[in-house]
C-alpha cells in the first residue's frame, strides 16, 4: 500500500523538481554523477546506498560493442535504506491522479544472477519491490517471470506498465518476452507524481528488505508513456552510447466523414476524429473544416454536442453545413486540428455527390395470400415481378410444411373491417427457416444498395400464442439471412424498434403502437441517401416514428439490389428476408398482404394508405396486372416502354436473364415475347 510519507535524506535535494513538463522522457548515462544526459529527471541516492560512477573499462567490464561508456556500480543494500530517488517531475496520466502510463529501460550488467529489484513503486521503500530478476534470469512479478538474463553480460532490459489495461509488458534486447498482470489505476504499479508533490519520485533498485544484487547500470531511461513494441524493438539490444531519445515531438492527426450528399440545398453533416500527438500526448484540440474545394469557407467543429456533434466530449468533433450546387464527383474536404501544445496536423473528409437515380421507384411488388401457392417454394404475387418464397437454410421444405393458407374465417380470427380475408398463417419460425423475398430492384439513393424503400404489412399478432413472443422481425436485409433482423415489432411493451443484431435497440417508437388480437397496416420506410438517414413507422394511416434509423447509404439498413455485385455470376438476386431472424426470434403471425416498392413513400400517400383492407394494400385495375410497372394503377403506354427497356435488356452483354421473365416461369423465351407483344397490342394481361 501506498503511503504519502516522504521522509528521506533526497527529499530535499529533489523538491526543486516538481512541476517538470509531462512526458519528455529522462535519459542517463552516468557519465557525469547522477545527473541526466537528457531530460529533466533528478536521481539522488538513499541514505544507505553506497555507489560508484566510473566507465566499464576502470570497473574491468565487459564493454558493449567494443566501446567504453559511463557506468554506474550499485552495491546490495540490506533493508529499506538502499536505492535511487528518481524524481521524474509528471503528472498523473492513464485515467488517474498517480503515473498509470510509463516504460523504464536499463542497460545492466549483473556479475552474479541473483534476486533483484529493478524498481519499488512506494516512496519510502516501505513496501517489496514491484519488477525483479529471479535466480533463474527471469523478470517478472507475482511469480510470472519470462526471459533469460545472463551473468557477466551486457542485457536491455525494458518494461512497461499501462494499469489502465492491468498489462505490464517486459522486454530483453528488444525483444517482448512476456506480461504480466498491472493491477488497476492509481494501484500498485501506479507511480507517485506532481498530483503528490513533494513525493513523486519511485526507487530504482529499491526493496524493503534488500533483495537485491551487485548491479551495472550503463544507461537508464524513464518515460510516462507507454512505448509500443515497434518503438523497443527498434532500439534494440545495449549500446555504449546509451538509450536513444525516443522519436521528437509528433503532431495530431485527424481523421473524418461527411455524409454522402446529393441535392443542393441538402445539410451536411462533417465527423472529425482527432489522434493525439506524442512526445509529449495532446491534451485538448481545435478542429475545422476547409471547404473551399466546394466554394465555401472554414467552419470551426466542435466537441460540445451541438450544431452536428452528436455527443459532448467523447472526442468526435462535428460541424454542420449547406451543400451548394455541384456536379457529381468526389470532394476532398481539408480538417485541420492544432493541439493544446500549438502542434498542427490535417487530414481529409471526402464528399460524395451523386447522380440521380432515374430507375428509382419503378420496382413494386406484392402478394396478396388468396390462395395457397400455385408452384413451390414460390408465392404468387398479384402483381410485379418481385418473387416471395419459403427459405430454409437449416432443414429444406421446413417452412412451408408449416405455413399454412386459407381465410380468416377458416383460422377462427377477426375479419377485416367486417370482410373475409385471404390469410398465410405461420408460427414463430426457428433460426433459419423464414421467407426469402427478390425485389429485383436496382440500386437508388446515390448508392449500389437499395437504399430508398417502403415496405408494407396487413397483419395480425394473436396473443394466445404456445410461446409467449419477446419480438418480431419484420425485415433482414441482410442476403443469406444470417444476421439480426432490422425492423422489429417489441411484446414487452408493444412499441416498434430497428436494431442490427437485437443486442442494442438503436431506436424505439412509443409504448402501444399496436395492439395484439387486432389486424394492423404496418408500413415502414427507409431513406438512407443524400444527407438523410431517415426511417418512418405509420400504423393504420398514422405516423408512429420519424427519426434517424441510424444509417448511412449502402450499410446496414440498405438491401441487396440487381447493381449491388453480389452474388455473381448471375446478379440479378435482390433478396431480403420478412419474418425472419438469425437467432429465431419470432412468433406467430397471420398476413393477409405484404407490399414492397423501391422509393420513399411520402407522408400524404402513407396516410392515404390508412388501415387493414381485405382486399390487400392496392387494389385497382393495374393491381392485378404484372406489367403495371409503375404501379399508378394504369396499364398503358408508359408501362409498355419500361416493360420493353427490360425485355430488350437481354440482349445487351451483361444483361439480366430474368428480367425478361415476364411470366415467371425462369425462362426468358418466346412465352414472355408473346406476352409483350400482346399486351402492346391489345393492353390486355395475357394471351
Amino acid at each position: 500500500m501506498k503511503t504519502f510519507m516522504h521522509v528521506m535524506s533526497a527529499a530535499a535535494a529533489l523538491a526543486a523538481c516538481a512541476g517538470l513538463a509531462n512526458a519528455q522522457a529522462s535519459i542517463w548515462q552516468f557519465n557525469s554523477g547522477l545527473t541526466t544526459a537528457s531530460g529533466p529527471g533528478v536521481m539522488a541516492s538513499r541514505t544507505l546506498q553506497t555507489f560508484q560512477v566510473g566507465t566499464a573499462s576502470s570497473f574491468g567490464l565487459p564493454l558493449i560493442g567494443g566501446a567504453d561508456s559511463g557506468v554506474l556500480l550499485s552495491d546490495p543494500v540490506s533493508g529499506s535504506g538502499g536505492g535511487f530517488d528518481v524524481r521524474h517531475g509528471t503528472a498523473g496520466n492513464g485515467g488517474g491522479s498517480f503515473g498509470n502510463q510509463y516504460t523504464m529501460i536499463w542497460d545492466v550488467l549483473f556479475p552474479t544472477i541473483n534476486w533483484h529489484s529493478f524498481f519499488n513503486t512506494n516512496e519510502t521503500n516501505a513496501n517489496d519491490g514491484d519488477f525483479f530478476l529471479r535466480p533463474d534470469g527471469g523478470i517478472g512479478i507475482s511469480g510470472i517471470y519470462s526471459g533469460t538474463l545472463l551473468a557477466n553480460t551486457w542485457h536491455r532490459v525494458a518494461v512497461t506498465v499501462d494499469t489502465s489495461t492491468s498489462i505490464i509488458t517486459k522486454y530483453v534486447d528488444g525483444v517482448q518476452v512476456g506480461t504480466n498482470g498491472g493491477g488497476g489505476v492509481d494501484g500498485r504499479w501506479a507511480l507517485y507524481t506532481t498530483n503528490q508533490s513533494p513525493t513523486d519520485w519511485f526507487i530504482m533498485f529499491g526493496d524493503n528488505d534488500g533483495d537485491l544484487t551487485t548491479a551495472y547500470v550503463s544507461s537508464f531511461l524513464f518515460q510516462d508513456r507507454v512505448w509500443s513494441a515497434g518503438e523497443i524493438a527498434a532500439k534494440g539490444g545495449p549500446d555504449a552510447d546509451g538509450i536513444e531519445p525516443p522519436a521528437g515531438p509528433v503532431p495530431p492527426s485527424v481523421s473524418g466523414t461527411v455524409s454522402p450528399c446529393s441535392p443542393a440545398g441538402a445539410t451536411a453533416v462533417i465527423t472529425a476524429t482527432p489522434v493525439s500527438g506524442l512526445n509529449p500526448a495532446s491534451t485538448s484540440f481545435t478542429v475545422a473544416a476547409d471547404l473551399s474545394s466546394i466554394g465555401l469557407s472554414t467552419i470551426a467543429l466542435n466537441d460540445a454536442g451541438n450544431n452536428g456533434d452528436t455527443a459532448a466530449n467523447d472526442g468526435v468533433f462535428g460541424g454542420l453545413f449547406t451543400i451548394p450546387s455541384l456536379a457529381p464527383a468526389t470532394y476532398a474536404l481539408t480538417l485541420n486540428v492544432t493541439d493544446n501544445l500549438a502542434r498542427t496536423g490535417s487530414g481529409i473528409a471526402n464528399l460524395i455527390i451523386f447522380a440521380n437515380d432515374p430507375t428509382s421507384g419503378t420496382f413494386a411488388s406484392q402478394w396478396d395470400f388468396n390462395s395457397a401457392p400455385s408452384a413451390s417454394p414460390v408465392i404468387d404475387s398479384s402483381f410485379g415481378l418481385g418473387a416471395l418464397e419459403f427459405w430454409d437454410g437449416v432443414s429444406p421444405g421446413g417452412t412451408e410444411s408449416i405455413t399454412e393458407f386459407g381465410t380468416t374465417a377458416s383460422f377462427g380470427i377477426p375479419a377485416i373491417n367486417g370482410e373475409v380475408a385471404g390469410v398465410m398463417k405461420f408460427p414463430a419460425l426457428f433460426s433459419g427457416e423464414g421467407f426469402r423475398v427478390n425485389s429485383l430492384a436496382p440500386g437508388n439513393g446515390g448508392g449500389d444498395f437499395i437504399n430508398q424503400y417502403t415496405i408494407a404489412f396487413d397483419i395480425f399478432f394473436p396473443s394466445a400464442q404456445a410461446v409467449p413472443p419477446v419480438r418480431f422481425p419484420f425485415i433482414e436485409t441482410n442476403n443469406t439471412n444470417s444476421n439480426g433482423g432490422e425492423f422489429w415489432a417489441n411484446f414487452d411493451d408493444r412499441s416498434f424498434s430497428f436494431q442490427g443484431d437485437g443486442s442494442q435497440t438503436e431506436a424505439r417508437t412509443a409504448a402501444n403502437a399496436f395492439q395484439l388480437d387486432t389486424w394492423h397496416r404496418i408500413v415502414f420506410v427507409n431513406d438512407t441517401a443524400r444527407c438523410t438517414s431517415n426511417g418512418k413507422v405509420f400504423v393504420d394511416g398514422v405516423q408512429v416514428f420519424n427519426g434517424s434509423t441510424p444509417d448511412t447509404t449502402d450499410v446496414k439498413y440498405a438491401l441487396y439490389s440487381t447493381t449491388d455485385g453480389d452474388p455473381t455470376p448471375i446478379d440479378n438476386e435482390a433478396y431480403f428476408f420478412v419474418f425472419s431472424d438469425v437467432q429465431g426470434r419470432t412468433s406467430d403471425a397471420y398476413v393477409n398482404s405484404f407490399f414492397f416498392v423501391d422509393r420513399a413513400l411520402s407522408n400524404a400517400e402513407l396516410v392515404a394508405l390508412g388501415g387493414p383492407s381485405a382486399a390487400g394494400i392496392f387494389t385497382g385495375s393495374g393491381a392485378s396486372c404484372d406489367y403495371d410497372f409503375n404501379q399508378d394503377e394504369n396499364v398503358d403506354l408508359t408501362d409498355a416502354q419500361q416493360m420493353a427497356q427490360v425485355f430488350v435488356g437481354l440482349l445487351l452483354p451483361g444483361s439480366n436473364w430474368l428480367d425478361g421473365d415476364l411470366n415467371s416461369d425462369e425462362n426468358a423465351d418466346l412465352t414472355d415475347a408473346q406476352l409483350l407483344a400482346a399486351y402492346v397490342v391489345t393492353g390486355n394481361c395475357g394471351v
